[in-house]
């Protein structure tokens, strides 16, 4: 595996901190094709950052300091 690839990838953990989700659950959307990975000599998973990032900007809403949630109700 070429260094540069590596480099595009991010690991398992960090996935996990950054998308807030299980490691089962980002193990299966890598076998779903969901996330794309490649596997180290060691046999670890990377994902590629590129997909990471898609996954943020689709998936996850940001947050608005300040703003109560109207979900929450009242009380």
């Amino acid at each position: 595996m070429a260094p540069d690839a590596l480099s595009q990838t991010v690991r398992m953990a960090e996935a996990i901190r950054l998308l807030a989700l299980s490691d089962t659950t980002i193990r299966k959307l890598c076998d779903r094709g969901l996330f794309r990975s490649i596997r180290t000599p060691g046999g670890h998973r990377r994902i590629l950052r590129e997909d990471v990032e898609r996954y943020l900007r689709e998936h996850v809403q940001p947050q608005q300091s300040g703003q109560p949630d109207p979900a929450a109700g009242t009380g």
